[in-house]
């Protein structure tokens, strides 16, 4: 290209050639407000990353991250971590509430080494308690895609049911872990409390997810039920996971 065509170009004023390029008064890299955003961001995916790091550097950390990302649920990866931990050396587990299988690969995992075996209780129907879960037929088949594909189909064994329906013809051994996590209403969690809790093992854990400010109906009856008895000794909680262990 000659300098005569080069020079054809009219000459712009650098505010024009700014402006060109410019992002939202909010997103410039030079504003307070894009500033701040930007440090947020980092501060969020380095926190991501150091619990990520944290809990594949533990114990079974593969496998918790992987059960974790691949299978869909709600549970936070605190949680999928704990419910890991506590299925470790539990024979006898029974769970209400399975979604897709989150929890239920989780504990399968967890009590591998013992081979542990799972009794996973979901109607697998649409919850009148929970109306912005979308909740349908589906999730059985994504349930049992998820325990074939982990591997553990010969020791999870689905009850399709509600949880008063498989206690009255519950006819298994003592149970060893306990993980409730399904009706979210004050009598049904109340029910499966007072229902599953006398079949544990001296020993034996039950857990329960949601015990947070955005359920307390699940808060108040956890706390109504420990209350009363004394066969229990609160043991801790971990975001909204609350669990005890029965003397």
């Amino acid at each position: 290209m000659s300098s005569n065509s080069a020079n054809s170009i009219p000459p712009q004023p650098p505010e024009a050639l700014q402006d060109s390029h410019a992002l939202p008064t909010g997103e410039r890299p030079g504003s307070r407000e894009g500033g701040r955003r930007q440090i947020s961001r980092f501060l969020r995916e380095g926190l991501r990353a150091i619990k990520r790091a944290r809990v594949r550097l533990g114990t079974g950390g593969v496998e918790i991250l992987a059960a974790h990302d691949r299978v869909e649920g709600i549970l936070k990866l605190q949680e999928s971590q704990l419910l890991h931990q506590l299925a470790r050396g539990r024979r006898t587990i029974v769970e209400i509430g399975s979604f897709r299988g989150r929890s239920t690969v989780l504990l399968a995992l967890g009590s591998a080494e013992c081979q542990g075996e799972v009794w996973a209780i979901d109607p697998h129907m649409p919850s009148p308690d929970a109306p912005w879960m979308p909740f349908n037929s589906t999730d059985l088949d994504a349930f049992r895609k998820n325990v074939r594909e982990f591997g553990i189909e010969r020791r999870v064994h689905e009850i399709l049911s509600t949880s008063d329906q498989a206690r009255t013809t519950w006819a298994g051994k003592g149970i060893d872990l306990l993980w409730i996590d399904g009706d979210h209403t004050f009598e049904g969690a109340s029910r499966d409390l007072s229902n599953w809790t006398p079949l544990l093992n001296p020993g034996g854990v039950v857990a329960a997810h949601d015990y947070s400010k955005h359920w307390p109906s699940v808060q108040k009856a956890w706390d109504q039920f420990m209350a009363k008895s004394s066969c229990f000794v609160h043991s801790g909680r971990v975001k909204a996971i609350v669990w005890a262990r029965k003397v």
